[in-house]
């Protein structure tokens, strides 16, 4: 779990810092808070996938 959970705060930063940069997470203005919302979504998504593929992955095992 505190694996995910460092893993999913990179991944958000990295996609907050690309959606500013280049305009990714379906943002039509390049702000600071519209980066930050869309890095937040992905964040989500991104953690909530990892838990997934980790309660699959145990319950195999």
């Amino acid at each position: 779990m505190q694996k995910l959970l460092k893993e999913t705060g990179v991944a958000m930063a990295i996609f907050a810092l690309l959606s500013f940069a280049f305009g990714l997470g379906g943002n039509d203005e390049k702000t600071i808070s519209g980066a930050l919302i869309a890095g937040v979504t992905f964040g989500v998504l991104y953690f909530l996938i990892g838990l997934a593929i980790n309660w699959f992955k145990g319950r195999n095992s």
